[in-house]
């Protein structure tokens, strides 16, 4: 059986979501699609604009057969966390053939090349790579001016968000010696980066612009916006979100990101924290207003507006540097948490059970009976993410919501 894996934020899922699940089935030839993605927070440093079993839900109701749940110690993390993460999922299940992603560059030799220079990290490179941050250099520019200076390629490869993970993607299949293999597509219709809202459902709007219409939260004007670029059952959990107000942004964080930063003063323990982003965020807590304003405070030349999001999130749900360690240590994900399966995806559970190396968790309450240890201190985290997200949701709409351990596997 061709399984093939995706791995992905679908923050919100969109069309180009759709058209890739789509291919991966009439194009490379997927008998099911197993698709890892980002729970309650992501990459971004916020919480996911809607919940992880909506958005499980929107994915399976257009091609995903299973989806797994990135650990949120990786969903919130840089490219390359995230990529081990959804990779070390993946090839946990013990059945997933190939990797699908889809970037602005779809020669998969590139990604090839780059990624094998980054896991090898040859002399030149380091020397290259330590000269950028030796001029002031923030890391991402830095390691790119040197991959640039070894590697000839287009001149814009390296300025794409998607392009970065898919060399992350390929470089934790090398890292690991996997036999799963990676697979590119071109990715379809508007920019990454592009904000602006086609008027046509076949122009594939970006995530950023579907995001920049729902975060104004305005009904009627997302209804109007949005209908012509998004499919109806892709469409109305946003529109009921808005309406509910269970549509969650960064800032709707503010108040327990604040609290987090009165609780101690040294934040280099947490993830990505260096000490030099720890005296700042001392220094100028007390200038807090709302978590995006406090980034803009802290932001400089060196530290992008990502990372410190990132570590304010860290700050936020606790993530310690030595945590992460810990994950990582256990080949990043110690389990498969299952949020939902299509009705293919049921006919394959058995086959997952049998092959897979590490417990599957479908209901909660079982979490304490198959996991001890670090992984164990892995799940609570996610748990620790769910009620505050949960909290954040409470706060906002006024509804009563269940927990984690109420709700109920569907």
């Amino acid at each position: 059986m061709n399984i093939i894996g995706i791995i992905a934020e679908y923050n919100p899922f969109h069309m180009g979501h759709k058209y890739q699940l789509t291919k991966a089935k009439e194009a490379y030839g997927a008998d099911a699609v197993i698709a890892v993605i980002s729970g309650d927070f992501t990459q971004r440093g916020g919480p996911a604009i809607i919940s992880k079993y909506e958005r499980a839900k929107i994915a399976l109701n257009n091609g995903a057969d299973i989806v797994l749940m990135m650990p949120a110690l990786f969903s919130v993390s840089s490219a390359e966390g995230f990529a081990q993460a959804g990779v070390s999922a993946l090839s946990h299940t013990g059945i997933v053939n190939s990797l699908l992603f889809s970037a602005e560059e779809d020669n998969i030799d590139t990604f090839l090349s780059v990624a094998g220079l980054l896991q090898e990290e040859s002399p030149e490179f380091k020397e290259k790579l330590q000269e950028g941050l030796r001029n002031g250099l923030s890391f991402p520019v830095a390691r790119e001016q040197a991959i640039r200076a070894i590697l000839p390629m287009n001149g814009y490869f390296l300025s794409y968000p998607n392009n970065i993970l898919g060399i992350e993607y390929v470089k934790a299949l090398l890292q690991r010696k996997s036999d799963i293999k990676p697979i590119v597509m071109k990715r379809m219709g508007s920019d990454f980066h592009d904000a602006s809202m086609p008027d046509d459902i076949s122009e594939f709007a970006s995530a950023a612009a579907v995001r920049r219409v729902i975060e104004k939260e305005n009904l009627s004007f997302a209804k109007t916006v949005l209908t012509p670029a998004l499919a109806p059952d892709i469409l109305e959990p946003l529109l009921k979100a808005i309406e509910e107000k269970t549509l969650l942004l960064r800032d709707d964080a503010s108040l327990l990101l604040h609290e987090a930063l009165l609780s101690t003063d040294d934040y280099s323990v947490f993830a990505d924290c260096s000490e030099d982003l720890s005296n700042r965020i001392r220094n100028h807590r007390n200038e807090f207003m709302t978590y995006t304003s406090f980034i803009d405070i802290l932001k400089t030349k060196e530290m992008t507006y990502s990372r410190i999001s990132r570590v304010l999130m860290h700050i936020l749900l606790g993530i310690r540097e030595k945590d992460v360690a810990a994950a990582k240590e256990m080949d990043y994900v110690p389990y498969l948490r299952v949020l939902g399966f299509s009705e293919k995806g049921e006919s394959i559970m058995g086959d997952l059970k049998e092959k897979t190396d590490v417990p599957i968790i479908t209901n909660v309450k079982d979490a304490d009976k198959v996991l001890t240890g670090d992984a164990l201190k892995v799940f609570r985290s996610d748990i620790k993410a769910a009620d505050y997200y949960r909290a954040m949701l409470t706060n906002k709409s006024g509804l009563v919501l269940e927990t984690e351990y109420t709700r109920k596997f569907r």
